[in-house]
């Protein structure tokens, strides 16, 4: 769970009191939730050379199965990032901050892109989508060039999901009426972040120009401390609860969801208490005060 002492330090840096206030809420939440022992049938994975695996039966039992799977490894995922995530906010520190909200934002998308396809019913989509939830992209193109990783993985290890279309799928499942996709945006700012190269760490950098001709370009000085607005800290604590309330309400979707096997798909449903629970507690704390729905 989150520090008492780092909410207090983030509190000082966000003007917007009520963000702090329902990450805190959040984490109470999740903090909260159980951990339910699930069962996992034997599956059959036709193998395909392309690496488009998929799986050959899907009933009831396995998807309730690997619904759990999901719900629980994104959510320890993203529990495990949290405390960093907010230590650094509250030290006036983003760089660190902004890879860790990358892999957290793509952990709640994950849930997201899983949980919108289950709501499509559509058995073949499900059997493609199912394997490639299974490791990451790294190991599948490792595993093209290497034979000493492609002995290593299973079968049902194949070719993986693309974050861009988890990240739509996250905008899909927090806004379905509709709106300006600000998860890309936001998304495609924390990989400037989180990768290597010399823009992504503007905070730690000083210029002054040469002359008032510029002519002469300018002098630069890195520095080893951050300097950092209170609108960026604001913004990524913001984005944070996004992120929060979002992959909660998706994972606890997922392994709360009731399946039932029919003669043309896989029929689910949560019950309506669940759902009253998961929008109290997680889906309406993303919204500030006064907007309810």
């Amino acid at each position: 769970m989150f520090d008492p002492e780092g909410l207090n330090c983030l509190r000082a840096r966000v003007s917007a009191g009520w963000i702090v206030d329902r990450l805190e809420a959040l984490d109470v939440a999740a903090a909260g939730l159980p951990f339910e022992t699930f069962r996992e049938p034997v599956s059959i994975n036709l193998h395909e050379d392309n690496g488009n695996d998929q799986v050959a039966v899907i009933d009831a039992d396995y998807m309730e199965g690997w619904a759990r799977h999901i719900a629980y490894s994104m959510r320890v995922r993203m529990r495990s990032l949290e405390p960093g995530i907010v230590n650094e906010l509250s030290s006036g520190r983003v760089l660190a901050a902004q890879v860790l909200l990358r892999s957290h934002l793509e952990a709640s998308a994950m849930s997201a892109l899983c949980l919108v396809t289950l709501r499509q019913r559509d058995r073949e989509e499900l059997a493609r989508l199912i394997p490639q939830t299974l490791f990451g992209t790294a190991l599948f193109n490792k595993r093209k060039h290497d034979e000493r990783v492609a002995e290593w993985l299973s079968f049902s290890s194949a070719r993986t999901i693309t974050i861009t279309r988890a990240i739509q799928a996250l905008q899909e499942f927090a806004y379905p009426d509709g709106g300006p996709d600000n998860t890309s945006q936001a998304y495609a700012l924390l990989c400037e972040a989180s990768h290597p190269n010399h823009g992504g760490t503007r905070q730690f950098v000083t210029t002054e120009e040469v002359d008032q001709s510029g002519e002469y370009g300018w002098f630069i000085t890195y520095t080893p401390t951050e300097a950092v607005s209170m609108v960026v800290i604001e913004r990524l604590s913001e984005l944070l609860l996004f992120s929060m309330s979002s992959g909660y309400g998706a994972t606890e979707t997922l392994r709360n969801m009731q399946f039932f096997d029919t003669d043309d798909e896989v029929a689910t449903g949560v019950a309506n208490s669940v759902a009253r629970f998961i929008w109290d507690k997680f889906l309406m704390q993303a919204r500030p005060p006064g907007v309810s729905a």
